[in-house]
């Protein structure tokens, strides 16, 4: 079983090599890993390919502190978020 980890967060969960297939890039060295921050695979996923779907908030501010979990996770808030008033994380 593996954890599997990058410069920005850890992913949650153990995976065998089952789950993964051979990289041809260079890795980053066990020191480089941030392993104060967790994210689930799914938005990860979502974090690296920049897309709408699986998070979304209903802050009722300007979105721009951690509290908001679209803020927290470095995303842009999108339709399915509040749409009611002016938000700064767009």
């Amino acid at each position: 079983m593996y954890k599997v980890g990058t410069t920005h967060w850890l992913i949650k969960g153990w995976f065998n090599s089952g789950n993964m297939q051979h990289a041809t890039a260079n890795f980053i060295l066990a020191e480089q890993v941030n392993k104060q921050k967790e994210l689930t695979l799914r938005e990860t996923v979502q974090v690296v390919s920049g897309g709408q779907g699986f998070l979304s908030c209903s802050c009722k501010s300007s979105c721009q502190t951690k509290r908001c979990v679209c803020f927290k996770t470095s995303i842009k808030c999108n339709s399915r978020c509040h749409n009611s008033f002016t938000c700064s994380n767009k």
